[in-house]
């Protein structure tokens, strides 16, 4: 009887240790992911010449992995990651209509080709068209902006920075648990929105949909920081997840795209290197 009670004990211990917010749950999320783990790997070598921190929160069981948890605790601006937000905040107020809702660009000739142009909501999403976003934001307004972001429970919902650049090395702060959280509740559409809205913004990050993989993420940089944020669907078991790389001339949200794509398949959640994303 003691023999089994200790075992129950140590059993407990480690599901403990593996539903926790460590490391830990590496071996858990390998297997989930069909993947054998008996050689060990170190995803902080990913990391290697890089402050950055990697979350992933398999949503089946609710277990967390972390790299760097000091870093993934960090509140940091989110800068076009927030076009997911921006994005779920116009639909829910009819800024924008759908997926497809049209601006016109305005003359203005920006350093960055792509957005020298007309966009849609979906295609201003895929390159990251700051003054698209900024236009929503302000059609939104400083109200219910405010409101919306409070309710939904973003960052720090601190919009002072001004209302068409809070998010833009500005005062707008999240970290990267938070934001696996406010990706966690909108793929399972928990989000106090209307549904309509969260379906088209999903539909809007998908980078690869097959019969057996559903990819969707969202890229930000600025100033000092690198963000890639999204979720796989891989053999029935959906897991969220969300990088970023900081310091001085580390605004590079594509480093990190790589970063969280190289851990994602070492894990076996994304295909081989030579297949490509949007």
């Amino acid at each position: 009887m003691k023999q089994i009670n200790l075992l129950m004990l140590v059993a407990a211990i480690l599901l403990a240790l593996v539903s926790g917010c460590g490391v830990g749950a590496v071996g858990l999320l390998e297997k989930a992911a069909g993947k054998d783990d008996s050689r060990p790997v170190t995803l902080e070598s990913f990391f290697t010449g890089h402050k950055g921190t990697f979350v992933l929160r398999d949503l089946s069981n609710h277990s967390t992995m972390i790299v760097n948890e000091e870093q993934a605790n960090k509140p940091l601006p989110p800068e076009s990651t927030f076009t997911i937000c921006n994005a779920l905040i116009a639909l829910q107020t009819g800024v924008a209509k759908d997926g497809n809702a049209m601006r016109r660009w305005n003359g203005t000739t920006y350093p960055i080709e792509a957005w020298n142009r007309d966009h849609t909501l979906a295609t201003a999403m895929a390159n990251s068209v700051d003054w698209y976003d900024q236009e929503m934001a302000r059609d939104i307004g400083e109200e219910r902006m405010t409101a919306l972001l409070g309710k939904i429970g973003y960052g720090n919902g601190d919009v002072s920075g001004g209302l068409d650049r809070f998010w833009l090395d500005s005062t707008l702060k999240i970290s990267a648990l938070e934001q696996v959280d406010f990706l966690a509740r909108l793929y399972q559409e928990k989000l106090p929105l209307n549904r309509r809205s969260m379906q088209i913004v999903k539909g809007l990050m998908t980078l690869q949909e097959e019969p057996e993989l559903l990819y969707a993420g969202k890229t930000g940089e600025g100033k000092e920081v690198g963000w890639f944020v999204g979720y796989v669907t891989s053999k029935g078991k959906t897991y969220v997840f969300a990088a970023n790389i900081e310091g001085e001339k580390e605004g590079n949200g594509a480093q990190a795209r790589a970063i969280a794509e190289d851990i994602l398949r070492e894990m076996r959640l994304l295909p081989a290197k030579e297949t490509s994303f949007r």
